[in-house]
């Protein structure tokens, strides 16, 4: 371990100031040559927390795919046909019409087709960062 001398001490006293006249006095060999230098700073950096808030965020894609499918049975339900409302509403998601007992799969596509489009349009903005971005521009709710 160094010591300070007594002529660094008595005019500096035992600070950071005169260990730093100190270390400033050592000579170096090397490439420099024995030419004075002084001691290199070293900064150490902490890790920190990341602090992750967890969030509500709703899929818009899929949503709009299940607006879309929605709408004519909604409207149905609030004319006060409910019965026509659940037989459209099965025959758009399962394809089964209740008064027939036949399967219709033409009207898939007007149900469940616009969901599973939704669905796979979400999935293809995941895989492309729309919804990182959107991540990262602190926009709140909204994900593609």
């Amino acid at each position: 371990m160094a010591r300070l001398p007594k002529s660094i001490i008595e005019k500096y006293g035992i600070t950071k100031k005169a260990w730093a006249v100190f270390r400033g006095q050592k000579k170096r060999g090397g490439k420099r040559g024995g030419v004075k230098s002084m001691a290199r700073r070293r900064v150490r950096y902490v890790a920190r927390r990341v602090r992750r808030r967890p969030g509500l965020t709703i899929p818009v894609a899929p949503i709009m795919g299940f607006t879309a499918a929605m709408y004519p049975i909604a409207e149905l339900a609030i004319n006060g046909d409910y019965k026509g409302a659940i037989t459209e509403a099965s025959l758009r998601f399962t394809g089964y019409d209740p008064y027939t007992g036949s399967f219709a799969a033409y009207k898939l596509k007007e149900g469940l087709l616009p969901i599973l489009m939704g669905f796979l349009v979400h999935w293809v903005a995941g895989k492309i960062g729309i919804n990182r971005a959107l991540g990262r521009a602190r926009i709140p709710v909204i994900r593609v």
